[in-house]
């Protein structure tokens, strides 16, 4: 039997004594019930206190449990999300390269048909007298570097801008120009016309320019004023050499 238990039965025993207690026996008893009551009260916030902890404790593991796996779904979604990603990157740089590839092959296969199809150039002597057939033009290349040509005057423009083409010239976002006269040639608007129907004389200079935003690939007469002013000096020298 406890102390409790044992202090518990003898304050019963004093409340029911016979004859009854007197008033400092009353007093005492009271002060031990109290004592009693107070200890019991402590046991029982004790335990009171023990299951909250318990139950605390609980609760944190659970939530802590199932934000774990919260976490972990968002971290396997993001990885998923991730990697779908990779794979959309990879996939489209992929399709661009072959892109780029199959373009690059095209451009080689052109110019090489379009380098085979100029053929020979004429004489030098069909450039001379006042009978002359030919005419000698001079590109002047977007790095500055110069290649020249002979070409019948009755050679149509678009065989002058495959030549350019064959050089590397960008004839989708390019065109020839020249000063004299003030002009703009593009593909494939001003391929039909002929070399003497440009009004290129039996020597001329072209100089390759960015074809304007608008443009629509019809020769709009109009040249840049610093390419223009260039070309005019470089024309001046090529004639008086």
């Amino acid at each position: 039997m406890t102390l409790e238990r044992k202090l518990e039965r003898s304050t019963v025993a004093m409340h029911h004594c016979n004859p009854p207690p007197s008033a400092s026996q009353m007093v005492s008893w009271m002060a031990r019930v109290l004592e009693l009551k107070k200890s019991l009260l402590e046991v029982e916030l004790a335990e009171q206190q023990r299951l909250k902890d318990e139950d605390t404790i609980y609760t944190e593991r659970v939530e802590g449990y199932s934000k774990s796996l919260k976490d972990d779904a968002l971290r396997e979604v993001r990885e998923r999300e991730e990697e779908a990603e990779r794979a959309r990157l990879a996939e489209e740089q992929r399709v661009a390269q072959e892109a780029l590839e199959a373009k690059l092959r095209e451009d080689v296969e052109r110019r090489e048909k379009k380098a085979a199809e100029l053929g020979q150039e004429p004489p030098e002597s069909a450039v001379k007298g006042a009978e002359a057939t030919a005419a000698t033009l001079m590109l002047r290349l977007a790095d500055g570097s110069r290649i020249r040509r002979r070409f019948l005057r009755s050679d149509p423009m678009g065989k002058v801008l495959d030549w350019a083409d064959v050089q590397g010239v960008d004839l989708d976002a390019q065109r020839l120009s020249s000063t004299m006269p003030k002009a703009s040639f593009s593909h494939p608007g001003d391929s039909g016309m002929t070399i003497e129907e440009a009004g290129l004389g039996r020597q001329a200079l072209l100089f390759v320019e960015q074809k304007p935003k608008e443009a629509t690939g019809d020769s709009d007469g109009t040249v840049d004023d610093t390419e223009a002013a260039a070309a005019a000096g470089d024309e001046d020298a090529e004639q008086e050499s």
